[in-house]
């Protein structure tokens, strides 16, 4: 299975690795786009700069207007008293505009010449020998405008004057109001050259300062495309080299889990083989232990045979001397040879049915078929009735009807004959302990029972609900038929009870019992005829006589629609 799904596994992870790469190229791509276009905006930015200080150059231009509008620059030779002279009050007027102009065109001014840190930090890395040319320029710049702000100051003062000799012109030598004239005169000619100053030393500023702004445009551009072809470059051969280291390691792990698949197909071989063998060996073991059973069951049979046949074979071995007696005493007629022939032949075919049902309960049968519970257990009960009674042990039989089920018929009557047997060893063992034992004590125990007179009895009985509870399933309730059989030899004296169902487990002495007989019992109960077997230590009572007991119960129920396509190997 890991062999199969592996090419899938490694299609996808080169598939992600590249995507993932991908993404990375896309993201450098992306942050060097955005770079480009912030050094866009930041040209434009400088080009909006230059723009707005030339707008505001005018501010210049409007102050040197002033002073090249005054009469004195205009015609040094004017009568003060003309009426085409400029009024001092509109004079004075436009030298307070000129002085907010002034007044602006300096906070314009040191607002525009602060550059923000980074961009300083950038140029003063990359643009030193500039920048320096620039703040060189613009120290001269500082100093012109601090000689033209203090002309400019002065102005007032020279106004003052003119007007006061412009008043007074009829009183005085009109050399004085020359002289103040030709002073206004020089005075707006120094002024308006300042100002011309300042205009190239502005041209200059802007000149460098577009200049790098050019250059750190260009450099950017080109460290951005390198850094660009870079990143791609790096990237591309990045993923080419780990989609191979990729690829080789998943090869290596391929190969590796061909490897381990392999050796685990191997373990699983060799583990499969091994089950089969230990299935094989169980399975033999079974047949061992049933046929172990088989042969304790008939050798069991072979003394209730032998028990059997004692007393026939005294009877013929009498009828033989009887013949010989009459014979010898001339006694012997026709008539009583015919009689004792008779005898001899019915005590011989007693003999033969003996053989013969032991033939039939011992015979393997393959198939299973469809038997009446009744005869099979009355069947169980005659071959081992001689023991018993011989053991001072009543049985007894109650059936409310006889039942047919399907299964082995043989192996049915042997499990029986097995718990009728081990019920009379347990009798047997009770009443000869009770003979050896002087004490009494038992006649008040709740386990006690009649030591001239073992008692079994079997029902059998038809149950529509009753559970069949296998070791092997789960319970389930279904129609069957439920055998009883119950002793009073006291019970089974071992704390976990079930454990007589296990191979080998005997209460009994090894001389006398193998601990097969049960275990078997419950494997063909079990697996070859669907249903269960229970046991217990419980109070009953014996209704043919009427009598309370103790002692072992065993409860086998089988189910009355079992599957009939199971067989068993003999």
């Amino acid at each position: 299975m890991l062999s199969i799904r592996l090419p899938f596994f490694v299609n996808t992870l080169e598939r992600q690795t590249k995507i993932l790469l991908l993404l990375i190229a896309f993201g450098f791509l992306l942050v060097s786009i955005t770079g480009l276009l912030a050094l866009s905006g930041l040209k434009y930015e400088y080009d909006a700069s230059i723009g707005f200080r030339v707008h505001k150059s005018k501010s210049l231009q409007n102050i040197q207007k002033f002073y090249t509008s005054l009469p004195a620059y205009n015609s040094p030779a004017y009568n003060p008293l003309s009426q085409n002279q400029l009024a001092q009050k509109e004079l004075e007027s436009k030298y307070q505009s000129l002085l907010k102009e002034w007044q602006d065109y300096e906070e314009d001014t040191e607002q525009k010449v602060i550059l923000h840190s980074l961009k300083m930090l950038y140029q003063n890395l990359f643009f030193a020998k500039s920048i320096a040319q620039v703040r060189e320029k613009i120290a001269q710049k500082d100093a012109l405008k601090n000689e033209l702000s203090t002309l400019i100051e002065q102005t007032k003062d020279i106004i003052a004057k003119q007007d006061y000799a412009k008043q007074d012109f009829a009183k005085r030598d009109s050399k004085d109001f020359d002289k103040h004239a030709t002073q206004l005169l020089y005075h707006s000619i120094e002024v308006s050259n300042k100002i011309n100053d300042i205009f190239e030393k502005n041209i200059e500023i802007f000149s460098l300062q577009d200049s790098i702004t050019d250059s750190m445009y260009a450099n950017t551009m080109i460290f951005l495309l390198g850094f660009m072809i870079f990143v791609s470059v790096v990237t591309l051969y990045s993923s080419s080299v780990f989609v191979g280291f990729m690829r080789g390691k998943n090869a290596r792990l391929e190969k590796i889990i061909l490897q381990k698949t392999n050796e685990l197909k191997k373990t699983n071989q060799n583990l499969q083989k091994t089950i089969t063998e230990q299935i094989e060996q169980s399975r033999k073991k079974d047949q061992i232990m049933y046929q172990q059973a088989r042969l304790a069951s008939m050798g069991e049979m072979i003394q209730n045979i032998a028990h059997q046949w004692r007393q026939p074979l005294n009877s013929l071995i009498i009828l033989i001397q009887n013949f010989k007696l009459k014979y010898d005493n001339g006694t012997l007629s026709k008539d009583i040879v015919q009689a004792q022939t008779q005898d001899a032949l019915r005590i011989a075919n007693n003999m033969s049915d003996t053989i013969e049902n032991f033939r039939n309960f011992f015979q393997p049968h393959i198939k299973k078929k469809n038997f009446f519970i009744c005869a099979s257990i009355k069947d169980s009960i005659a071959l081992i009735k001689p023991t018993l009674e011989q053991n001072n042990i009543q049985v007894f039989f109650e059936y409310e009807e006889d039942i047919e089920i399907f299964g082995y018929e043989n192996a049915f009557s042997q499990i029986v004959l097995n718990i009728i047997k081990n019920a009379q060893d347990a009798l047997t063992q009770c009443a000869l302990d009770f003979k050896q034992d002087s004490m009494h004590d038992l006649a008040q125990d709740s386990s006690d029972f009649d030591a001239q007179s073992g008692i079994i009895q079997i029902t059998l009985s038809r149950n529509s609900h009753c559970v069949l509870t296998q070791s092997t399933q789960a319970s389930k309730t279904a129609d069957c038929a439920q055998i009883c059989i119950m002793d009073n030899g006291g019970g089974i004296k071992i704390p976990q009870i079930d454990k007589i169902f296990e191979p080998y487990f005997t209460t009994k002495h090894k001389s006398i019992g193998t601990g097969i007989g049960l275990y078997m019992a419950k494997q063909i109960i079990e697996k070859q005829m669907g249903g269960c077997i229970e046991v217990a230590n419980s109070a009953w009572v014996a209704k043919e006589l009427n009598k309370e007991c103790y002692g072992a119960k065993f409860m086998i129920r089988f189910p009355l629609n079992f599957n009939k396509n199971s067989t068993i190997n003999d």
